[in-house]
């Protein structure tokens, strides 16, 4: 974190999200989709009513892929996190981790049979909390901005626990 971290959405790579009540819809979000040239989206749907969920991939512009399941083989929402070390500091004095990338994967756990259904991933650029003596002592920089995936995710998991009936399993 350096000394200063304030917090833009720019440097995070989210889907985008709307809830209503009854229906949740989720997509990839348009940096995302840019990044791959359109050629991959994830939309999932949550519909309250029906008690269904359909989550559907499309990947190179034509391969689609289709889930379609009930609340019933819901057990509950994964949610798991990540970080990788982006830059580091070694010298005489201080040696050390000065700045991250953090991912945070949201699914959800299946029973009959039991599996893994991913739903989407929450990426930006974290910071790394080095206080004085890293800015001193390992050159690190006094402000580092990060991105707001870790709320956009923990906003989105609660949503889809909201909307499903059903609490979060750590990953």
């Amino acid at each position: 974190m350096s000394l200063l971290s304030p917090f833009t959405s720019i440097l995070s790579i989210k889907p985008r999200c709307s809830y209503d009540g009854t229906y949740l819809l989720a997509s990839t979000g348009g940096l995302h989709r840019a990044l791959s040239l359109f050629s991959y989206e994830r939309r999932l749907l949550i519909d309250r009513e029906s008690r269904m969920i359909s989550l559907t991939v499309t990947r190179w512009w034509l391969f689609q892929k289709s889930t379609e399941l009930s609340f019933d083989r819901v057990k509950g929402v994964l949610y798991g996190y990540q970080d990788f070390g982006t830059s580091w500091s070694i010298n005489l004095f201080w040696v050390g981790r000065t700045d991250s990338v953090e991912m945070f994967v949201v699914g959800l756990a299946l029973t009959d049979p039991e599996e893994r259904l991913p739903l989407f991933t929450f990426f930006g650029e974290g910071s790394t909390e080095t206080g004085w003596s890293g800015v001193i002592l390992g050159g690190d920089s006094v402000v580092d901005f990060r991105g707001t995936q870790d709320h956009d995710s923990r906003g989105f998991v609660g949503l889809v626990c909201e909307a499903i009936g059903v609490k979060i399993i750590p990953d």
